[in-house]
């Protein structure tokens, strides 16, 4: 291994997805408003492990083109991009329509059917459009924005394909790049901003000698890639009765996996069972267009009558009153409006001290009870569930056996502390479980070193870093993204910072803390 020292900027990036774009476009408009004829060459490095910059997983060639947002046009764009990325849209319509009917065949052809002529009207709103189409939005505007700013003596921009695997200092920092080679660099930077993404992925335990696949990230390294290994490894199983796929979890990434699979060819016809394992045995819930349905909230309009009460006792009448609503066949997501302005009147009632309680210890839970999709791909789970081919079971794997045929699961059913056997066996493990807590003993190297460092400590919830005001961690050293995840202060209060409409209303608080140049 060579050390290398490469450098030493203003600002280090430190992961280079949406969540970097969302921050330099908040700088470069900053360095622009800023910008004097005596100004001095604002200089930054980008770290990034993967090709392909400015988009991450979610907006880029690793999704599927196919893949939409969870939710609507609405609830997706960052209120500041969306007058500029419909513009886009619409400038491009024939352009993009005709790339995406080529490369998504049968899914982009139903899709535009169903919404071409919406998107023409300019009634975006309440279409789930493909999320690549505004990673390719992105991708235009940061080039044309970062080559501008660099004729211009704005900015000095360096890239390094590698990953960081450690960060030292105080206020000031040294960044340590592992590139592909095995060599190592070593940056100076004052200010570091951390995009580098989610927590890594939790791993399937499994046997050491496998009759069968397993897959612990369907975007690694893409899903399009993914989806020709599992049509591949189908077609390798003689027996049609032995042509299963497990998928451990049911979260959006999972539902994501069926949508696409629902039209891939050579996938779906050959399948005889997908399983998806997960503590919920559910899918995100398909939204009611509608809206007409109406519930009493028995528990929570209680709880309002009530002078104070804890965050434990919401959250039990809101699990209480969703057991209520699902004894009369009705979903939560079809009173989803009625049922967020009650949530939201209660939380506001809660004493300090107890909505940090309630954001600390039921945040992620309350948000698992209200997930919600589109109408593309609650159909896809509607059409799996009318061939028959497709199976939800809740409850716990325990134990994966290896077996001719495939691997055998063992799970302990919800409600129960009896383990039983999935009666199918299984050539293909897939797993969409979700990520590691945020601790000491991460696989990511660089969250276990910057843990140790006392650089990041995780915050109350174990999804993300505790942070300031300013989104910083440390002095000078900034989180952005999924590793916000759990923010609860002035800036922010959110579960979840993995959308584009969290990132971006975050990104311009942190962009201002990066404008004034660190002395060196």
């Amino acid at each position: 291994m060579i050390e290398k020292e490469a450098g030493s900027y203003d600002v280090t990036f430190v992961g280079c997805g949406i969540s970097c774009t969302a921050v330099l476009l908040g700088l470069l408009d900053k360095l622009q408003k800023n910008s004097s004829s005596k100004h001095t060459l604002f200089k930054v490095a980008i770290i990034e492990k993967n090709p392909e910059l400015w988009t991450g997983v979610a907006y880029g060639s690793r999704s599927s083109v196919n893949s939409l947002t969870i939710t609507n046009f609405r609830d997706f764009i960052p209120p500041g991009e969306k007058k500029e990325f419909t513009d886009w849209l619409q400038k491009n319509l024939n352009k993009w329509s005709g790339e995406f009917k080529l490369k998504g065949a049968l899914t982009s052809k139903e899709w535009l059917s169903k919404n071409f002529n919406t998107a023409k009207d300019l009634q975006w709103d309440d279409i789930y459009i493909p999320r690549y189409l505004f990673g390719q939005y992105l991708k235009e505007k940061i080039s044309h924005r970062l080559k501008n700013a660099v004729k211009n003596k704005l900015i000095a921009i360096d890239y390094y394909n590698g990953i960081a695997t450690d960060i030292s200092g105080k206020s000031k920092y040294r960044v340590f790049i592992q590139e592909k080679d095995g060599k190592q660099i070593v940056l100076a930077s004052d200010k570091v901003v951390l995009c580098a993404g989610p927590p890594p992925i939790k791993k399937i335990n499994v046997p050491g000698k496998m009759n069968f696949t397993s897959i612990d990230d369907i975007y690694d390294p893409s899903l399009p890639a993914t989806l020709s290994k599992i049509k591949k490894l189908l077609t390798e199983v003689p027996e049609a009765k032995n042509r299963n796929i497990l998928v451990m979890g049911s979260n959006a990434s999972a539902i994501e996996l069926l949508y696409i699979i629902n039209s891939t060819p050579g996938i779906k016809k050959n399948l005889n069972k997908i399983v998806f394992l997960s503590p919920s045995g559910q899918f995100p819930v398909k939204i009611n267009d509608n809206g007409s349905t109406v519930f009493q909230f028995e528990n929570l309009e209680r709880l309002k009558k009530k002078r104070s009460f804890s965050a434990k006792e919401l959250m039990l009448a809101i699990r209480n009153d969703k057991e209520l609503a699902a004894a009369g066949s009705i979903s939560f997501i079809d009173v989803y409006t009625q049922f967020n302005v009650l949530v939201v009147q209660l939380l506001d009632k809660l004493a300090d001290s107890e909505k940090r309680n309630f954001h600390c210890f039921y945040g992620a839970d309350f948000s698992k009870l209200i997930r919600r999709t589109g109408g593309e791909y609650g159909g896809a789970v509607k059409s799996f569930q009318e061939t028959g081919k497709l199976l939800l079971v809740k409850g716990w794997l325990t134990q994966t056996k290896n077996t001719m045929q495939g691997a055998g699961i063992n799970y302990i059913p919800a409600g129960t502390t009896d383990e039983t056997t999935i009666k199918f066996t299984f050539p293909v493990l897939i797993n969409c479980g979700g990520s590691e807590p945020v601790n000491n003993f991460s696989s990511s190297e660089l969250i276990a070193n910057l843990i140790k460092a006392k650089i990041c400590t995780v915050n109350c919830t174990n999804r993300g870093f505790k942070v300031n005001r300013k989104l910083e961690a440390a002095k000078n050293f900034y989180v952005m993204g999924p590793l916000l995840g759990g923010i609860f202060n002035s800036s922010g209060k959110l579960w979840h910072v993995e959308n584009a409409k969290s990132i971006f209303s975050l990104a311009d608080v942190l962009a201002k803390g990066l404008v004034e140049k660190s002395k060196r």
